[in-house]
């Protein structure tokens, strides 16, 4: 509230890593011998089975049983190794993050899981990871000023996906590999209780951002966040928008994001269920 009066929430996003930075990368990452994501042919058109998209929420640890019955998961970032220690494979591994030190959460790599990153992802991790299936995708938006700058830094390949996290980007992948049913698990956008711990275990180059007190619907429930996460929660609410007569969406947990669909509008409902 201002002086009283009730204004409106506006976020301006920033990106942490500098876009030389990340157009150094993809420089050196466009001339690996790697599959492109975009160019590979032989998956289905439709896939009516479910797909588990796993972030690295507080409340992830607490869900791994339901986690177990999905037979197609795609873990994004950091959630990686937490699933694989809880002893589940997963399907795909989505990677967005420039920093070198993203690699340490992807510390326990597997034959069985086709690891998609971003081309401006630290070349490191492509090393790390070159005994392994790997696909190569060009992150929108990200390492240049416009469009016509990107094309060419890109030698022309496209470039996909739309958000601040890899876990709004792996929407656009999960439609991409053909999935329309997708749940979410460990997308709280919320500490746990008092505020201790926003991840389901510790992160490899994380930030720690500003804490901000945040309170839903008509019960004022109380939550902790920050303004990294109210921007991811903003832009998912785009991006169902924007695939909703594509895909249906369900929360499992109860975060934040949960309770604000909860109390939202009656109609979110039919594209985004509480699982």
């Amino acid at each position: 509230t201002l002086n009283g009066q009730v204004t409106p929430l506006k976020i301006e996003g920033h990106q942490i890593v500098e876009q030389t930075y990340l157009a150094k990368d993809i420089a050196i990452n466009l001339a690996r011998d790697v599959p492109r994501f975009l160019n590979t042919s032989g998956r289905a058109i439709v896939r009516n089975e479910p797909l588990a998209i796993v972030s690295c929420g507080h409340s992830l640890n607490d869900q791994i049983a339901e986690l177990r019955g999905f037979s197609n998961i795609l873990v994004c970032g950091s959630s990686h190794d937490q699933v694989v220690r809880k002893g589940i494979i997963p399907s795909y591994a989505t990677v967005a993050d420039g920093g070198k030190d993203d690699k340490g959460n992807l510390s326990l790599p597997n034959k069985e899981t086709l690891y998609l990153l971003a081309s401006q992802c630290d070349p490191s991790l492509f090393d790390q990871l070159a005994d392994y299936s790997v696909e190569m995708w060009h992150y929108r938006g990200q390492a240049a000023p416009d469009v016509r700058a990107e094309e060419e830094l890109l030698n022309g390949e496209p470039s996909i996906a739309w958000g601040s996290t890899v876990s709004l980007c792996s929407i656009n992948i999960a439609v991409l590999l053909s999935f329309q049913h997708l749940h979410f698990f460990g997308f709280d956008n919320c500490y746990s209780e008092y505020g201790v711990a926003q991840h389901a275990c510790e992160v490899a180059g994380g930030y720690e951002y500003e804490k901000i007190p945040v309170t839903v619907g008509p019960d004022k429930r109380f939550f902790i966040s920050n303004m990294a996460l109210c921007a991811q929660i903003e832009q998912f609410f785009k991006l169902i928008e924007m695939w909703r007569e594509w895909v249906t969406i369900y929360l499992h947990g109860d975060g934040l994001t949960h309770h604000m669909v909860r109390h939202g509008e009656p109609g979110l409902s039919e594209f985004v269920r509480l699982a």
